[in-house]
């Protein structure tokens, strides 16, 4: 069945038993339980539970202070996009963020050791040529 829209082309989506379902790109092999061979789509509920995961991290699973919230969310942000936030170190981001260097490599150890997920950022340029093969 070719399910195109009036003006768009097809959508993105996938069959899921007998219901289309939307879908997208995201890399959910850098979250554990779903690590598998690359899919070109992924249905929107496994988009949804990746975010569900980041946001319980972000909110401590429930135990968060509003400013151990903020805190996170600016950590998660320059794991994710370091650029954005005008960070290149560790050291800058808690000079930032006003919080103590250990505080911070403690937030990206926390975040690293979830989702086995290590940002360039997080390595000078000599650990980064060490790990290299």
């Amino acid at each position: 069945m070719d399910r195109r829209e009036h003006a768009g082309g097809a959508p993105r989506a996938n069959r899921s038993g007998d219901q289309w379902v939307p879908a997208c790109d995201f890399p959910y092999e850098v979250l554990d339980g779903f690590s598998h061979e690359e899919e070109p789509l992924y249905p929107m509920e496994k988009f949804t539970d990746a975010l569900h995961q980041v946001a319980m991290w972000i909110v401590n699973d429930g135990k968060f202070q509003e400013r151990g919230v903020t805190d996170r969310a600016m950590v998660f942000a320059w794991m994710i996009a370091p650029d954005a936030l005008g960070c290149s170190t560790q050291a800058e981001l808690a000079d930032k963020i006003n919080l103590s260097r250990s505080q911070v490599n403690e937030y990206v150890r926390s975040f690293t050791s979830r989702f086995s997920f290590v940002s360039g950022a997080t390595y000078t340029p000599r650990q980064s040529r060490s790990r290299k093969p």
